[in-house]
């Protein structure tokens, strides 16, 4: 199952920072994803599960396709404004690598967050 660390950038800002939040993001094609969270450190323990996740594409949560789909509830954790749904990007966005990126931009109405395993 990959594992993914949660970013976010609020409205005007124009870098990523780490939430503390570690995701494992898994499922199948038909739509079906479950999303865990857990806070580093320790990076340990069981992982909290995400209600209200969405998937939508055609590659299988377990080994994402460009163009992927993934919508997060706009509270995991202590972690608010997480809005939007997240495209799934194999080479990134030029600081981080392949994940989910949210396309609201540095100056959208809204926070962007990002899912990267880097």
């Amino acid at each position: 199952m990959p594992i993914y660390k949660l970013y976010t950038r609020p409205t005007g800002v124009t870098t990523w920072t780490y939430s503390g939040y570690t995701l494992q993001i898994a499922g199948n094609s038909n739509g079906v994803v479950n999303v865990g969270s857990r806070l580093d450190p320790p990076g340990t323990g069981a992982w909290t599960a995400v209600s209200g996740a969405t998937r939508s594409g055609n590659g299988n949560p377990n080994a994402p396709a460009n163009g992927d789909d993934l919508g997060l509830p706009s509270t995991i954790g202590t972690v608010t404004n997480v809005t939007g749904d997240g495209t799934y990007s194999s080479t990134g966005d030029g600081t981080h690598g392949a994940g989910y990126y949210t396309t609201q931009g540095a100056a959208g109405d809204e926070g962007d967050w990002c899912a990267t395993a880097t």
